[in-house]
């Protein structure tokens, strides 16, 4: 059996946290979001503005901001510790274009919400799928199977294999190896699967991706701004 490249990563925080804080909370604008709070909140811009404060509850309704910007800001709630905050647009995406491979209707649908532009010419870095490609194209290919589909046996062209694991996002995919045959599984707890060969690059992602979770979608984010230069 050919020999593979794998990795297991921690990833690190996807936004860093203001100084002294910990690790920021990711909010949507644009859409109702809460968190928990106490006697009085104050949710602070980082030049000092106050974005909004109440009682009780953590209750956000923030105005959308335009497309890929954010705001940095502090939650301060009395009697507990400070919370860094960053609010992002409701298109957090880059604004680049991308293809279907194959079959992917609810996945396309969520990038164009997200920011993205579909491209009917396939001659774009980046590609959606919801299944196994039958020809992988070149580039990046952003891959959100089922349930149905898993395991998903990886053949010996793959040179590479790196599952990461994020504590925000959580994960449900792992790695076995069944007579002989290296396999992809929906039974462990890592976020996604970067897999290599030649000029193409998978992202794989666990089934029922949580596609209205801030934390989510930034790491969808994440592998496209670290992919594609």
């Amino acid at each position: 059996m050919k020999n593979f490249v794998i990795a297991i990563l921690l990833l690190p925080a996807i936004f860093a946290s203001a100084d002294g804080l910990p690790e920021a909370v990711n909010l949507w604008s644009g859409r109702a979001v809460e968190l928990a709070g106490g006697t009085q909140w104050s949710l602070n811009a980082a030049h000092g503005r106050t974005i909004a404060n109440g009682s009780g509850p953590v209750r956000l309704d923030l105005p959308p901001l335009a497309p890929g910007a954010t705001v940095a800001a502090t939650l301060h709630t009395d009697g507990m510790e400070d919370r860094a905050v960053m609010i992002h647009s409701p298109e957090p995406l880059p604004p680049l274009r991308f293809a279907i491979a194959g079959f992917a209707e609810d996945a396309a649908a969520r990038l164009v919400r997200y920011g993205m532009t579909p491209e009917l010419e396939n001659t774009v870095k980046i590609h959606v799928a919801e299944l196994w490609p039958e020809t992988m194209p070149d580039g990046l290919t952003l891959l959100f199977p089922a349930k149905f589909e898993f395991p998903l046996e990886l053949d010996q062209s793959w040179h590479e294999i790196t599952l990461r694991r994020s504590a925000s996002a959580g994960g449900t995919l792992g790695i076995a190896v069944k007579d002989g045959v290296l396999q992809l599984t929906n039974d462990g707890n890592f976020t996604f699967a970067l897999l290599r060969k030649k000029t193409v690059t998978l992202a794989v992602f666990p089934p029922d991706f949580a596609w209205d979770d801030i934390d989510a979608v930034l790491l969808v984010k994440s592998v496209i701004d670290s992919e594609i230069k």
